[in-house]
Order: structure tokens, then C-alpha cells, then sequence
């Protein structure tokens, strides 16, 4: 199901990663466990932010959001204090499985309706018994 959403997060640790698409799967799960100082926590869902454009090259810039109780300071990472988009076109599907098929249904519900979008793609990293979804989200320019 493809849906409108708005989305706002608020104390995340965000770092920035170039590596080559091969990388990503280990990426994210080394986000997943991360260990900030005692008292502090993961409170929400890891959100990854790509340009699709980047997608067919070599290497890719993936930027790590992760949602966390407080302000943390952690080494090489910045903090970011609220994110906001007023209007992301959403599916969500399982990480291993149909992907690149949602991007490009998504893609062309865009264009079929002359809809401008950013050239983004958020991927909000959920586990579910285990396994991991993700929700694609692609910002719509208004």
C-alpha cells in the first residue's frame, strides 16, 4: 500500500557514510547496535537518507539518522535536533524483498500525476520477529 505521510523526528545521532552498495546491510546493522553512553538510548526507528541518483555508482553517501532519548555526543557523529518533512509519498515492504520495485511504482505515481519530489529516498529500518522492513519514503516538493 502506497500512502501520504508527514514525518518529524527529534534528538538523532546523524553521521554520514561513502562506501560502496555492498556495504549497506552491515551498515545498518552496526546502527542498529550502536552503544551510546549509560542512561542513553535508541528510541525509535533508524532513518537512512539516499539520493537515487547515487544509486547506479560506484559508491553511495547513505546518512544515518537514529532516534535516540537525549542529546548524545558520540565521537565522530552529530547531533541533529528535529527533522521535519511536511509530505513523503510512503510503502512499506520487506528489506530483502521488493525494493527496487517499490522505488519504481513509487516513482511513477510521480510522474504519471506531475508531482515534484526531492531526489531523496528515506528508508526508516523497522524489525518485525526478526526481520527487517523498511518503509521508503520519497519527499514531495510543494
Amino acid at each position: 500500500m502506497i500512502d501520504t505521510i508527514s514525518l518529524e523526528m527529534n534528538n538523532l545521532v546523524y553521521t554520514e557514510v561513502k562506501t560502496v552498495p555492498d556495504n549497506f546491510l552491515s551498515l545498518v546493522l552496526q546502527s542498529e547496535e550502536l552503544l551510546f553512553e549509560e542512561g542513553y538510548y535508541k528510541n525509535g526507528p533508524t532513518l537512512i537518507e539516499i539520493k537515487p541518483t547515487e544509486m547506479e555508482l560506484e559508491e553511495q553517501t547513505y546518512k544515518f539518522y537514529i532516534p535516540v532519548n537525549e542529546p548524545v555526543d558520540n565521537g565522530n557523529s552529530k547531533l541533529v535536533d528535529n527533522l521535519h518533512f511536511d509530505k513523503l509519498l510512503r510503502q512499506r515492504v520487506p528489506f530483502d524483498d521488493g525494493i527496487d520495485v517499490a522505488l519504481e511504482s513509487m516513482k511513477a505515481i510521480l510522474q504519471e500525476n506531475d508531482i515534484q519530489y526531492a531526489d531523496k529516498l528515506l528508508m526508516a529500518m523497522i524489525v518485525v520477529y526478526g526481520e527487517y522492513w523498511v518503509d521508503l519514503m520519497i519527499p514531495i516538493l510543494e
